[in-house]
C-alpha cells in the first residue's frame, strides 16, 4: 500500500510548533544549528510521518518503510510512505495527526487502486478519524459492504459550519448589510457575497487561481 499525506504549509507550521514543545530541536538552547541537530530534526519528522497514519491489514497493524518528503509548487508538504504486505480483505486507515493540529481540523482521506480507481473516501475529524474498507483480497475491485464515502451532503454541511463558525465572514457580511437601505439591496448583497465566495473557493480548489499560504496565512 502506497500512502501519501499532504499538508498545507500552515498546517505543517502548526505541527512543527507542537513538536517543538515536546521535543525541541535546539535541546541545549545554544542557538546553534549543527549537523547533529539537523539529523535529529529529520529523524523526528520521519517518526511523525510514520505515526501520522495507522494502517491495519485484516486487523493487524502494518509499519511503513522510510518516508520520503517533498514540497510542491503550491507550498504543500508531501509525506510518501509504503506499507508492505499482500492485499488485505479488510483495510483500516486511521489518521493520528490530529493531536498536533487544532481541534476543528478536517483531513480528507481517499483510497485508490494502483490504476486510479477510487475505493472509498471520507472527511476525517478528531471524533471520527478512520476509514474501513472491505476489499476482495487478490482482486482489483472492492467487495462486501460499500465504503463510507463523503458525498455532497457532507461537504454542504461542512460549508454551512464554515460560514456559521467563521466570525470573519459574518462580521464582513454584517458590515455590508449596514449600508443596505432596503430589503432588496440586502438580498442582493448576500447573494453577491455567496456567489463571490463560492467562485473563489472553486477557483482555488481547481488550482485555477493560487495565492501563496505565506500571504493568506500570515498569522
Amino acid at each position: 500500500l502506497d500512502a501519501e499525506v499532504v499538508m498545507a504549509a500552515a498546517d505543517l507550521a502548526l505541527v512543527v510548533a507542537h513538536l517543538e514543545t515536546t521535543s525541541p530541536a535546539d535541546a541545549n538552547h545554544d542557538g546553534k544549528l549543527t549537523a547533529e541537530k539537523i539529523a535529529a530534526g529529520l529523524e523526528r519528522l520521519r517518526k511523525f510521518a510514520a505515526e501520522s497514519l495507522v494502517v491495519e491489514f485484516d486487523g493487524q497493524p502494518v509499519r511503513p518503510g522510510p518516508a520520503r518528503f517533498s514540497l510542491d509548487d503550491l507550498d504543500n508538504f508531501h509525506m510518501e510512505m509504503n506499507y508492505p504486505g499482500a492485499r488485505p480483505a479488510r483495510l483500516r486507515v486511521r489518521a493520528a495527526l490530529f493531536a498536533h493540529l487544532p481541534p476543528d481540523h478536517f483531513h480528507f482521506l481517499a483510497v485508490h487502486e494502483p490504476g486510479g480507481t477510487a475505493l472509498g473516501n471520507k472527511m476525517l475529524k478528531p471524533t471520527d478519524n478512520s476509514l474501513e474498507l472491505m476489499l476482495g483480497a487478490g482482486t482489483t475491485t472492492s467487495t462486501a459492504t460499500a465504503p463510507r464515502v463523503s458525498t455532497f451532503p457532507d461537504f454542504l454541511k461542512l460549508g454551512v459550519m464554515h460560514i456559521w463558525t467563521g466570525y470573519d465572514h459574518l462580521l464582513f457580511l454584517l458590515a455590508l448589510l449596514l449600508v443596505c437601505g432596503t430589503f432588496k439591496s440586502a438580498v442582493q448583497v448576500i447573494s453577491f457575497f455567496t456567489v463571490a465566495n463560492t467562485l473563489t473557493l472553486a477557483l482555488a480548489a481547481l488550482n485555477l487561481v493560487w495565492v501563496s499560504g505565506r500571504v493568506v496565512e500570515v498569522a
